[in-house]
C-alpha cells in the first residue's frame, strides 16, 4: 500500500486532498491568528478553510495524480525521466488509445 501511495496515481491523489485540508486549515489559523482576533474560537472558521480549501483541494489533487513530477524533477535540478508512452497502446500521436494506426 505504501508503494501506491508514493507512485502518481488515485491514492496518492486522495492521501494528497487530505492534506490540501491539512494545509488549508493550517494557512487559514495562521492568517486569522495573526491579525488579532481575542479568542482561540476565532481562530478557526469553516468559512475561511471552506474557502481556502477551493482553492488548496484541486492543486493538491493534481500533484497527486502527477501533474507536476516532471517539474518538480527539472527544478528541483534532478535528472528528468524519458517519457515512455508504451503503456497506453497508441502507436503515434494520431491514434487512440487501443485502436490501429491511422495511414494515409
Amino acid at each position: 500500500m505504501a508503494a501506491r501511495v508514493r507512485a502518481p496515481g488515485f491514492y496518492r491523489a486522495g492521501v494528497m486532498m487530505i492534506g490540501g485540508v491539512a494545509v488549508a486549515t493550517l494557512i487559514t489559523w495562521l492568517v486569522r491568528m495573526s491579525t488579532g482576533h481575542a479568542t482561540f474560537r476565532h481562530f478557526l472558521s469553516g468559512d475561511a478553510i471552506l474557502s481556502v480549501s477551493l482553492l488548496a483541494v484541486p492543486l493538491f489533487f493534481l500533484v497527486g495524480i502527477g501533474g507536476f513530477d516532471y517539474w518538480f524533477y527539472w527544478a528541483s535540478g534532478k535528472k528528468t525521466r524519458p517519457e515512455d508512452h508504451s503503456g497506453h497502446g497508441a502507436y503515434s500521436w494520431r491514434t487512440t488509445s487501443g485502436s490501429t494506426p491511422i495511414t494515409r
